[in-house]
């Protein structure tokens, strides 16, 4: 939040976002998936993304308001 607001101050030219609310999201989907019996991945690599001022407004937001990667768009077609 920090380097968000530093950001769109203009103090701040950009961060890397590695979102660590969606991060527990998709290794809880994995770990119900894999209790389920379905094979998951062994490893899954999510993107970092970098926050500039093009973006910040996205992350100047709730967390449940901010960007979130599905499933599908974490594991692709393993």
């Amino acid at each position: 939040p920090e380097a968000i607001k530093a950001i769109r101050r203009g103090e701040m030219v950009a961060t890397a976002d590695f979102n660590a609310m969606n991060l527990a999201a998709i290794a809880t989907e994995c770990a119900l998936r894999h209790l389920g019996g379905e094979v998951v991945p062994r490893r899954v690599m999510l993107p970092v993304r970098i926050i500039d001022a093009g973006n910040a407004v996205l992350w100047d937001a709730p967390f449940e308001d901010r960007p979130q990667i599905a499933w599908a768009d974490a594991v692709g077609a393993y």
